[in-house]
């Protein structure tokens, strides 16, 4: 052991070994021959695409409320804090709204409007008007309008 001499490597000893920058042939010839070019434009058209998409969506987004008469808008402001949804309904071949009372309320009213806001009959509550009584029957709902305080419609 008198005569080994004692492997040391750069690590060990401090010493800097002196090396190469990595050339930068490599990034430019698989960037442009090997198709990451073409991949790379691909998804910044396929982000620019869903950017737009995304602003369009959002653009159509805009106040619902006018695909309502006026007249029923009028009434689901007044009685929004009493009800929970409007459903548009076909009822004898008229549209009619009908207000759903809200399920927290004991003994909450239903109300069913004209769409000229003229009120048709009264549901639920402590038995109602006894107007429409075939409604449940024959009506039939074309879409939820308003629910729990936004317009879908």
């Amino acid at each position: 052991m008198a005569g080994e001499r004692e492997h040391r490597t750069p690590e060990v000893c401090g010493d800097v070994a002196r090396q190469e920058p990595p050339q930068r042939i490599a990034l430019p010839f698989f960037y442009y021959f090997c198709g990451l070019k073409k991949i790379v434009t691909t998804m910044k058209r396929f982000f620019t695409l869903i950017i737009m998409a995304a602003c369009l969506c959002m653009a159509g987004c805009g106040d619902t409320s006018s695909n309502v008469p006026s007249a029923v808008r009028s009434r689901i402001s007044q009685l929004s804090n009493l009800i929970q949804r409007v459903d548009e309904c076909q009822y004898h071949s008229n549209t009619v709204y009908f207000f759903c009372g809200r399920s927290d309320i004991s003994n909450s009213v239903d109300y069913l409007y004209s769409a000229n806001g003229t009120l048709m009959a009264t549901f639920n509550g402590f038995g109602g008007n006894g107007n429409c009584a075939d409604f449940f029957e024959t009506a039939r709902v074309v879409r939820v309008v308003w629910s729990n305080g936004t317009y879908l419609y």
